[in-house]
């Protein structure tokens, strides 16, 4: 509807609908039309919540606390690695949320100096010797100041799950316009503006770049200034994920990774990602009408 008052009226007259007493419940109000309402219960009751499927294995980028000392670009790697070779342990292929694309991400060369707590950093003197020119800001971070790290580490480096970056993932972006999911095989590292699933299979990439996980974006999602969305834990942990044998993944994997190949190519890739649309269609059996509600031609 108009977010103008003045056009209330009218707009009421076009757009308004009735909603059953019913679907009021106590647990919220969705105020939807009863397709669409109905829809959504549909594809949750043929689903299982992420968060189970995936083993609760999705987690948040690293904080670094300054990237001005810990992300560098290609030039400073080599540097770094040409006056001590032991620098190359430290140095991670790093991504922000930026770069996160549809299928594919599109590194800037860039590599994080990942240092933890507990780091010896001794071991790395090119790579302290770099940070020492930060050593005043990095020294004004309130942790450092409250003594609960030293100066020369990262404020939050994934210290439980930090390997999980190393294993071939997906990753989203925590703000898009769409969805956003990319595959990775080559170990990049993400600040806390992406998100990643390690070990997750091609066909869980396929299904979550689908026209059925935008639709359920744009309806479960709250809207962000300018139609972006924010694919919150809490909502990515329920998002529902069809059941399927692993053998009946097989056409997913075949065109998702097809999609890759071309992608790499910069060809397009729309007709097979039409494909992958049609495929999860009927995982969820859904109907011609069904159809158009997703893909808003209803």
């Amino acid at each position: 509807m108009s977010a103008n008052v003045p056009d209330f009226e009218a707009s009421y007259k076009t757009d308004g609908f009735n909603v059953a007493q019913e679907e009021l419940t106590p647990n919220g109000w969705r105020l939807e039309q009863t397709d669409i309402l109905n829809l959504l219960s549909k594809i949750r009751s043929k689903g299982t919540p992420l968060g189970k499927f995936v083993n609760n294995r999705f987690y948040r980028g690293i904080v670094t606390g300054l990237n001005d000392a810990f992300v560098v670009n290609r030039i400073t790697r080599d540097k770094l690695i040409a006056e001590d070779k032991n620098s190359a342990e430290l140095l991670k292929p790093f991504l922000r949320g930026r770069d996160v694309k549809r299928w594919q991400v599109e590194s800037q060369d860039l590599w994080l100096c990942f240092i933890g707590w507990h780091c010896e950093i001794e071991k790395y003197p090119a790579v302290f010797n770099h940070l020492k020119g930060f050593e005043d800001q990095l020294k004004a971070r309130p942790e450092v100041r409250d003594g609960k790290f030293p100066w020369f580490v990262m404020s939050r480096y994934a210290s439980e799950y930090w390997q999980e970056f190393e294993q071939p993932k997906i990753i989203y972006p925590n703000i898009c316009d769409v969805n956003k999911f990319a595959w990775d095989d080559d170990g990049f590292f993400t600040n806390q503006k992406a998100f990643i699933i390690p070990e997750a299979s091609k066909f869980l990439l396929g299904y979550l770049n689908s026209k059925v996980v935008f639709w359920l974006f744009d309806k479960l999602l709250a809207k962000l200034l300018n139609g972006f969305f924010e694919p919150s834990g809490i909502f990515m942990e329920k998002l529902p994920i069809p059941e399927i044998e692993e053998k009946d993944q097989q056409p997913f994997v075949a065109l998702v990774d097809r999609i890759l190949e071309l992608k790499k190519e910069g060809k397009d890739t729309l007709a097979l990602e039409n494909e992958i649309d049609t495929l999860v269609y009927r995982l969820y059996d859904l109907t011609d009408d069904e159809i158009k509600i997703v893909e808003g031609k209803a």
